[in-house]
C-alpha cells in the first residue's frame, strides 16, 4: 500500500509536538516554522516531580498540550481524544489516514525500538509522552509509516508494535492513545495576534502554576532541592536519575538547553512581528538560560558515572550556578510580562 497522505513533506526540528504541528499546518497551507509554533502554544515549562517505583526523578523544562494552545491562537481547534479500547483507538487513527489527515498520537517511546537505539534512555524509564505522525498503514503487511521529529526518513513499525506503544499505561506519562483531531479555521488569526496570545497563556502557566512542582515555583524547588538527592538515594538510583535528568534537559527533543534556546529563537523570529526592545532583553534571557541549562545538564552527565563529581561534587561553584538559574527564569517571565504591559 503506497502513502495514503499524499504530498506531505517532512521536516525536522528540535522538539516533537512543535516539530510535528508546524508540518501539519504546513501540509494544510499555513506556512508556520516549529519555533513560532512551540511558542505561540506556550511551550516553555517546568515540571518536576518523583515517581516512588521506580524511585525516579521527573524533570521536564516544556508544557503541556501545545496542540491545543497553538490551534487555539491561531483560530482552530485540536481535539484530544484517548480511550483505554485500543481496537476504538485504532479505528479512529485509520479512518484520519483514509480522509487524507496524517495523525498526531502519543506513543511511550520505551516501545518502538528505532527510538530505543536512538535514545539510550528508556530501560528503566516509560516515558508515554513523545509525539509521532502517522502517514500511513497497511492490514496486509501489519505496519505503519510514521513521521518523527528527528528523523529525516519515514520510520515503518509493525501495527503490534504501534499499538502497545499507544496503549501504554506505565510510567508517569502514560501514553493513553491520545490521538488529535486538527479543526482547522476558515481564516487564521493573524501570527501577531497569536504570538501575544501565546506569550500571554505562557507567563499564565508559568507564574501561576495549578500545582507547586510545576512552573517557576517547580523550577525553584529543583534548584533549592536536587543537591540533596545523594542523601535520599542508593548510588545506583542517584546514577540512573541523573542520566535521565542529562538526557531530559538536554538531548530527548529539547532543542539543548532544557527548551530555553528553541524558546530564545521563538522570541526571535517573533519580534520580527512585535518590535520591541522589551523582548530583545527576553531573547538575551532565554538564550543565557540555554547556556546555563545545558551547564547543569552536563554535570548531571558526569554525575551518572561518578557521582562524587559534577553537580554533586559540593562545589560553591555548583550551589551559585542553580540560583543563577532561578534568577534568570523569573527574571525572562518578568520581561514577557512587562511586553504584555506596555
Amino acid at each position: 500500500m503506497s502513502h495514503i497522505v499524499d504530498n506531505y513533506k517532512h521536516y525536522m526540528g528540535s522538539h516533537c509536538s512543535s516539530t510535528l504541528i508546524s508540518n501539519v499546518l504546513k501540509y494544510n497551507g499555513l506556512d508556520i516554522s516549529e519555533e513560532l509554533c512551540f511558542g505561540i502554544g506556550a511551550g516553555l515549562g517546568f515540571v518536576y516531580r518523583k515517581a516512588f517505583n521506580p524511585p525516579l526523578y521527573f524533570v521536564l523544562g516544556r508544557a503541556d498540550d501545545i496542540e491545543e494552545k497553538v490551534m487555539y491562537c491561531l483560530g482552530g481547534m485540536a481535539i484530544p481524544y484517548t480511550t483505554d479500547n485500543d481496537q476504538t483507538a485504532w479505528k479512529q487513527l485509520t479512518s484520519s489516514i483514509d480522509h487524507g489527515n496524517p495523525a498526531i498520537i502519543n506513543v511511550d517511546a520505551s516501545c518502538l525500538e528505532y527510538l530505543r537505539k536512538k535514545f539510550n534512555l528508556f530501560d528503566h524509564v516509560r516515558y508515554g509522552g513523545h509525539r509521532v505522525l502517522v502517514l500511513d498503514y497497511s492490514n496486509e503487511k501489519k505496519t505503519v509509516t510514521v513521521a518523527d521529529y528527528l528523523w529525516s526518513q519515514y520510520q515503518t513499525v509493525s501495527i503490534e508494535h504501534l499499538q502497545n506503544a499507544r496503549s501504554s499505561q506505565d510510567g508517569q506519562m502514560s501514553a493513553d492513545n491520545l490521538m488529535y483531531t486538527l479543526l482547522l479555521p476558515g481564516r487564521y488569526f493573524s501570527i501577531k495576534d497569536a504570538i501575544i496570545s501565546g506569550i500571554r497563556m505562557n507567563v499564565k502557566t508559568m507564574s501561576q502554576p495549578w500545582f507547586d512542582l510545576i512552573g517557576l515555583s517547580g523550577v525553584g524547588k529543583f534548584c533549592d532541592r536536587v543537591l540533596t538527592w545523594p542523601r535520599l538515594m542508593k548510588e545506583e538510583d542517584i546514577k540512573k536519575n541523573a542520566y535521565m535528568v542529562y538526557m531530559m534537559l538536554e538531548v530527548v527533543g529539547t532543542g539543548g538547553g532544557n527548551f530555553r534556546r528553541l524558546y530564545a529563537r521563538f522570541l526571535r523570529e517573533a519580534n520580527e512581528y512585535l518590535g520591541s526592545k522589551t523582548i530583545r532583553k527576553a531573547i538575551e534571557v532565554y538564550s543565557e538560560l540555554g547556556r546555563l541549562w545545558k551547564e547543569v545538564a552536563l554535570l548531571f552527565k558526569i554525575s551518572s558515572e561518578d557521582v562524587t563529581k559534577g553537580i554533586w561534587a559540593g562545589t560553591e561553584k555548583n550551589k551559585i550556578l542553580l540560583e543563577q538559574i532561578k534568577k534568570y527564569e523569573n527574571n525572562g517571565i518578568m520581561l514577557l510580562q512587562d511586553y504584555l504591559n506596555e
